[in-house]
């Protein structure tokens, strides 16, 4: 018999080894030595990290840029203890039951092309004068949000741009641009009620109207500090203009799909999901297009608002599940 550990986690009511945020982990470990061992110590740690990476090239040369930021990274000492005397262990297998309570703030795990989130115990023996006996498996964390928590969700939002164009070293008057949406807490399947207002006092014609729900991927590299932005159009829709020094109002529903991967910028700084209603007017003629972002927060459970009665209604309660998503890293891959 060889000296080895076997390393068993209990699985959740599903059947897999996915866990909440809160979660108690437990789990068994099977110590097994083919003599009497003297060890410093045996003890199961439990890990999350998040990681960017990717490679940016100028030329000949290349730019390597890396973010990380630690979670959780707890000890749970079996026997022995960090510093202290060796331990004598008897030949033969020793079972070891543990429960690890797992913080509530942990964000989901997710695997993407240039970065992750990930989660992992290991129960290690440390041995004097020796390598250390390791064995790590890893677990993913799902989290489902309750949009209810956070009152600032209710609260409408607007966000403006004000523009002017320059043709043969003239500069125009402004043409300004609002947008503005009910609220920014949002689940799948509900609506996103856009109002936009121009007022257009230049002399250039803003031929359409583009009106998008965008999907953001923010990496942050911590060395060399950069950020980096990778934008998904979920959703696309096309509205009219507005004519130069002319003014109008345009309304338009923006439907949100089936959203996997939820905003998670309360828990995560270096990989972070967040969600824009996106307006981009298309100038005439060769100027850039003014563009308005107004942020949003998707979760899976949706604001509940009361009626005249005191009854408490979810709004387009349709979005609501009784079952959290599924951020199995199977799925994760496809950003």
């Amino acid at each position: 018999m060889e000296d080895g550990i076997a390393l068993n986690l209990e699985a959740n009511s599903e059947g897999d080894y996915t866990y909440y945020p809160g979660h108690l982990l437990k789990g068994s470990i099977i110590l097994s030595l083919n003599k009497v061992s003297k060890i410093k110590a045996f003890y199961v740690k439990i890990f999350g990290k998040s990681k960017a990476h990717w490679i940016e090239k100028n030329g000949r040369s290349e730019t390597h840029y890396n973010g990380k930021e630690i979670f959780i990274n707890s000890r749970n000492y079996i026997l022995g203890k960090a510093g202290g005397p060796s331990i004598k262990i008897d030949s033969g297998n020793h079972k070891y039951s543990f429960a690890c309570q797992l913080p509530n703030d942990l964000p989901y795990s997710i695997k993407l092309d240039h970065g992750e989130i990930i989660y992992f115990i290991e129960a290690v023996l440390v041995i004097p004068w020796s390598y250390n006996l390791e064995l790590r498996k890893e677990f993913g964390i799902i989290r489902y949000e309750d949009l209810n928590l956070y009152p600032e969700l209710r609260l409408p939002q607007n966000r403006e741009v004000v523009k002017k164009f320059f043709t043969l070293f003239k500069e125009s008057k402004p043409l300004h641009i609002s947008v503005s949406i009910p609220r920014s807490g949002y689940t799948s399947n509900q609506e996103v009620l856009v109002n936009i207002l121009y007022s257009n006092q230049s002399d250039v014609d803003i031929k359409k109207t583009a009106v998008r729900l965008v999907k953001c991927l923010i990496l942050t590299s911590q060395s060399p500090q950069k950020v980096k932005i990778e934008k998904i159009r979920l959703i696309s829709n096309l509205v009219q203009g507005v004519d130069a020094g002319r003014s109008k109002g345009i309304e338009i529903i923006v439907p949100i799909p089936a959203i996997k991967l939820t905003s998670n910028r309360r828990f995560s700084q270096i990989l972070t999901i967040e969600y824009a209603i996106e307006v981009e007017g298309d100038a005439d003629g060769f100027h850039s297009n003014p563009i308005v972002s107004v942020p949003i927060t998707i979760g899976n459970f949706p604001i509940r608002f009361e009626d005249e009665s005191g009854a408490s209604n979810y709004m387009q309660s349709s979005a609501m599940s009784n079952k959290p998503p599924d951020y199995s890293s199977r799925e994760l891959n496809n950003f």
